[in-house]
């Protein structure tokens, strides 16, 4: 029997045989650790990092699991690799190791993974961008990785201009099917969907919808524990309520038997250049997922608008982060009233999206269906599939809105309350005004 991903290359071992391996590892899975997280009210970290050379990304991850605030760890994979250059990647891991910017998976292969995923106590995530990731997949879960990241919308439309929903949704389909089979034989790998999107300032109704869209397909294939992440948008009240969606959301879209976690990037955008607001940004990402009970947090470091960030950068950022999720810091009781509001109007917007496309049978199609009309969008897509009629802006107080709405089906309700918000920032262009939604945390002074 030709099983999911597994098909794709005779250099693979048998599904008999990655089961019998998977069987064998006593190491605890990540759907094992966020459980646990979940179940203790912890806030777990993850950094990102990856190398080209087996030897580097070893080295990497020794010393960040030796700095002692990592919970999971990253494998961050290269470009090459992501887009399916495989031949590329092999080729710049054999001449020019240093210029990859990850760990070019496929070209090391599983056995290299097992060494790796061995060479480590916690357990081991794939990070990536692959509208396609069929073969990362594969060789991923030979090596004994127990969570991969994406789906058919968050690594296909922020991404690729060239690659269609119905292509990258059959994809993710079978990524999702390969999971369930493994799932039902008691061997969970988690699904995490990536809320990021472009990671410019991205209202939280729309990264919500997006990732629920997936995770929804995902459960139809047999997935069973599955991460919803979202970004950090900067305003911390509409951040916690975000994260405080997720729960009821879930209870409402996914079946019962489906353990869903909460997680957040720490801010995607545009970063602070001086160390100081960096890390006053981290910390208050840290914050944000404490507050909003999130099961993870995604860390950046204070280099992030300088470039890949070093060893130490990235050890900084995790102990500055675990201050945050500690809770020994914050003593004071929060002001419920603002966060119920927001995340009741997040939660009408997020079903008013969600309501027309996953309650029909075929939830991809009707999920492309609605991109292709603008029914469903998302700010600045690469692809055209994406009609890109919706465009962010900040509100007084920093908070996520919608310049335009285009054509969602949001009610009168969600719309009122929306342009209500805006009233009272400065008349100006509206392209000066999404200028100042993604600058909002940069060094640069506000336009006059």
């Amino acid at each position: 029997m030709p099983y999911p991903c597994l098909r794709l290359a005779d250099t693979l071992p048998s599904f008999g045989e990655l089961v019998a391996f998977m069987t064998m590892s006593a190491k605890p899975t990540v759907s094992d650790v966020m459980a646990a997280a979940k179940r203790e009210g912890r806030v777990l970290l993850q950094p990102r990092g990856g190398v080209g050379t087996y030897e580097g990304m070893r080295g990497l991850l020794t010393d960040i699991e030796q700095g002692g605030c990592a919970d999971i760890m990253p494998v961050t994979v290269d470009s090459h690799t992501r887009l399916g250059r495989f031949d590329v990647a092999t080729k710049c891991l054999e001449n020019f190791p240093n210029r990859l910017n990850g760990f070019p998976v496929v070209s090391h292969g599983y056995q290299v993974m097992r060494q790796l995923n061995d060479a480590c106590r916690k357990p081991l995530q794939i990070r990536h961008g692959s509208p396609d990731g069929r073969r990362l997949m594969a060789e991923a879960v030979a090596g004994g990785i127990t969570s991969f990241e994406g789906g058919p919308i968050g690594y296909n439309l922020p991404y690729c201009a060239d690659v269609s929903l119905e292509d990258s949704f059959a994809s993710w389909a079978e990524i999702d099917e390969l999971a369930g089979i493994l799932t039902e034989m008691g061997h969970t790998v988690e699904r995490e969907f990536f809320g990021s999107l472009t990671a410019v300032a991205v209202p939280p109704s729309i990264a919500l919808a997006c990732t629920f869209i997936e995770a929804v397909c995902a459960s139809k294939k047999g997935v069973r524990a599955m991460s919803i992440a979202i970004p950090q948008g900067g305003n911390m009240v509409q951040d916690i309520a975000a994260l405080e969606a997720i729960p009821i959301l879930a209870q409402r879209y996914l079946p019962a038997d489906c353990a869903v976690y909460s997680v957040l990037h720490q801010f995607m955008g545009i970063f602070p250049e001086d160390r100081p607001r960096a890390d006053a940004l981290i910390f208050s990402g840290a914050l944000a997922g404490y507050f909003g009970k999130a099961q993870k947090i995604v860390c950046k470091t204070h280099l992030e608008a300088k470039g890949i960030p070093d060893t130490a950068a990235i050890l900084d950022s995790l102990v500055l982060s675990r201050a945050g999720v500690t809770g020994r810091h914050v003593g004071l009781p929060l002001d419920r009233a603002p966060i119920d509001d927001e995340r009741n109007a997040i939660l009408r917007e997020t079903q008013e999206l969600l309501d027309p496309i996953v309650w029909e049978t075929d939830v991809a199609r009707a999920a492309i269906e609605a991109f292709h009309s603008g029914q469903m969008d998302i700010p600045f897509p690469a692809n055209d599939a994406a009609k890109g009629d919706i465009f962010p802006l900040r509100d007084a107080n920093g908070g996520l809105r919608f310049g335009s709405t285009g054509n969602l089906p949001f009610s009168k309700a969600s719309i009122d309350r929306n342009n209500a918000l805006l009233k009272t920032i400065p008349r100006q262009s509206h392209s000066t005004l999404v200028r100042e939604a993604m600058m909002y945390f940069s060094n640069k002074e506000p336009i006059s």
